[in-house]
């Protein structure tokens, strides 16, 4: 699929079980392309003995809180205990609206129609987006969020001001009119937690492109959930870093006690974009939604009065680049973990975003596993 592009990561070092270590990386296999960036972080590899060892912890700083996330069927403002005689506040109807479609998507998508299969590609998908039911929910989500003004120096307040109502009638109206053009991408460089002196790239698009992101991600976002598999974690509904942990801990104390640990670096920016595409048309048919995907891609970014036009990668920090980022991965994915959550090899795979761990109980498999690994991402 596509031209190939290597991939190098760097792996931790393999030690026997039994002990605390220090883990330190070690030099890949050289090959060109992106490297690996791994925190040295003290491990436990051993067996832990009924309680939580440091793999924990170690673990869980290094891997960022999922952004919030309604549950399904949990009444928004109405107490969990809340008895017959009590009144229950029911939610907004754009969230059950939103809801509703993300469920039916959802379904038809895991289910597919008779002659059709799973595989099936949604085709009228860009009348959902315009709805304003689904520009609402939308806006909710974005401004819980929170987050920094664009190019254009318009923030969430401004937005307020100007009228939250008339905000999204205009969106929906340059949406339905064809008149709706993405801008400018901010790039600002934040500092990277617990390592000082270096810095993330983040890009910051305007408040109503991230609206519209948003609108796009609720609706096709149920169109992959249908195929990810449950190896991976990061940035899902109702997926948190903690069952990441759980089953990282579950592993190990079964006697999977080799452990490869791969961070890959920059893997927003080097993000093929003529692939990426590729794998989203697999779902997703609809030329007006495509076109969308492929303006946010290609816009420009301002960087210091510059612009320039990338070719590779998604904005780190765009509402979008999570799930595209997992539509990209899956293809690795798929060939660790079938559908339903058993693993296609004697190594166990968990991944959260960027950040992967295999499980091994031998150190033989785990160096088969690297290998395995890194020919994989070589393909993509």
């Amino acid at each position: 699929m596509g031209a190939e592009r290597p991939c190098s990561v760097r792996r931790r070092q393999l030690r026997p079980v039994g002990k605390r270590i220090r883990v330190t990386p070690e030099s890949a296999a050289a090959m060109p392309g992106r490297e690996s960036e791994v925190a040295t972080v003290p491990v436990n590899l051993g067996k832990t003995e009924g309680r939580e060892g440091p793999l924990l912890p170690s673990i869980v700083q290094s891997w960022e809180r999922q952004p919030d996330c309604p549950r399904e069927g949990r009444l928004r403002g109405a107490p969990l205990w809340a008895g017959p005689n009590q009144a229950k506040r029911e939610a907004p109807a754009r969230f059950d609206n939103a809801r509703k479609l993300q469920r039916t998507l959802y379904r038809v998508a895991k289910q597919g129609y008779p002659r059709v299969g799973p595989e099936r590609r949604f085709t009228l998908l860009y009348d959902k987006v315009c709805r304003q039911d689904i520009l609402q929910e939308a806006w909710r989500r974005v401004k819980s969020n929170k987050g920094a003004a664009g190019v254009d120096d318009v923030d969430i307040d401004e937005v307020r001001e100007y009228g939250e109502a008339r905000f999204l009638g205009e969106i929906e109206q340059e949406l339905r009119n064809g008149s709706y053009r993405a801008s400018l991408v901010r790039r600002v460089h934040i500092e990277k937690p617990g390592q000082p002196g270096k810095t993330r790239p983040l890009g910051i698009p305007t408040v109503k492109d991230r609206t519209i992101q948003m609108a796009v991600k609720l609706v096709i976002e149920p169109l992959f959930e249908a195929d990810f598999v449950p190896c991976s974690f990061g940035f899902r509904p109702e997926k948190t870093p903690r069952m990441a942990l759980s089953i990282i801990a579950e592993k190990t104390q079964a006697g999977y006690s080799h452990v490869v640990d791969v961070d890959l670096k920059s893997y927003f920016d080097t993000i093929d974009h003529e692939l990426l595409m590729q794998l989203v048309e697999r779902r997703v048919g609809d030329v007006r939604v495509l076109r969308l995907i492929r303006a946010w891609l290609k816009a420009g970014v301002l960087e210091d009065g510059r612009v320039t036009h990338p070719d590779r990668g998604s904005p780190q920090g765009g509402v979008f680049s999570p799930l595209l980022s997992n539509v990209m991965l899956h293809e690795v994915d798929r060939q660790w973990c079938r559908g339903d959550g058993t693993m296609s090899h004697s190594v166990v795979l968990v991944r959260y975003a960027d950040d992967m761990v295999l499980l091994a109980r031998t150190e033989s498999e785990a160096r088969q596993a690297w290998e395995r690994l890194q020919s994989q991402f070589a393909a993509l």
